[in-house]
């Protein structure tokens, strides 16, 4: 299994790298992910030990460094489309801060819906579907949720607010991504776009498990079990998942 995944990234990932216009850049990405694979291995094993607060601040440093690299590709491009994706990392480390080092989730939250707002601009435009259409599905759907929610006795707060109106932007922008994807019919930039994405909603499903303990009461053990095995899958997808959005911003250009 890890060697048809080592094959997958060499035939797809390696293979669109290669196609970069200048020598010099395609070893500025190789470089570029190769720090981010080690910091990635590095915060794994921390986590595995136990080492949270070492680890957490491995995980910021290697988010940081996701949009530091896609901040140098920007500043020799300067392509208008990508800078929604420079705008979604930067948001994306603003809510790390929050996520990783303070007790407030409402910002970080928030942070991550604007991440989203981004992504769903820049999906909207390489996709050449109606912007307006996409948010007005999205906020159609936020309301019908938290209007059952309501209806369902669930307390409903800023942050429980904030969180369906994330969940839902998320999953329509992975759905645009698969459909973007598929219309292409060609595994390129669009593939990997859309891969990165996956990885990145698999990273919030554990955040969900992970916090089902707010919610459900269960003495079983499982509920303990599923939170220990959530709190290490949560950065297994996501730091992947932000690589391969930055990457297929920068593969989209040749760089």
């Amino acid at each position: 299994m890890v060697a048809n995944w080592m094959n997958f990234f060499k035939q797809i990932i390696f293979k669109q790298i290669k196609l970069c216009k200048h020598k010099k850049n395609r070893t500025g990405i190789f470089i570029w992910l190769g720090l981010e694979t080690a910091l990635y291995l590095l915060f794994l094993c921390l986590d595995f030990m136990g080492n949270r607060n070492v680890s957490n601040v491995v995980k910021f440093v290697s988010i940081l460094i996701c949009f530091l690299g896609f901040s140098l590709f920007y500043r020799r491009e300067k392509e208008k489309r990508e800078s929604w994706i420079l705008l979604a990392l930067l948001f994306s480390v603003f809510a790390d801060v929050f996520l990783l080092f303070t007790p407030f989730f409402l910002p970080g939250v928030i942070s991550f819906l604007v991440v989203q707002s981004f992504l769903m601009i820049y999906l909207a435009q390489i996709h050449n579907v109606s912007l307006n259409r996409q948010i007005g599905i999205r906020v159609g759907l936020a309301l019908v949720i938290l209007g059952l929610l309501f209806l369902g006795d669930f307390l409903v707060d800023a942050l429980l607010i904030a969180v369906c109106f994330y969940i839902t932007a998320f999953a329509c922008n992975v759905v645009l991504g698969i459909y973007g994807a598929e219309k292409k019919k060609v595994i390129g930039m669009d593939f990997i776009l859309m891969l990165g994405l996956i990885l990145f909603f698999l990273c919030d499903i554990n955040v969900g498990i992970y916090n089902l303990s707010l919610y459900w009461e269960n003495e079983s053990g499982m509920l303990s079990f599923l939170t220990d095995v959530s709190s290490f899958a949560m950065w297994f997808f996501y730091l992947p998942g932000q690589v391969l959005i930055a990457l297929s911003g920068m593969l989209r250009r040749g760089w």
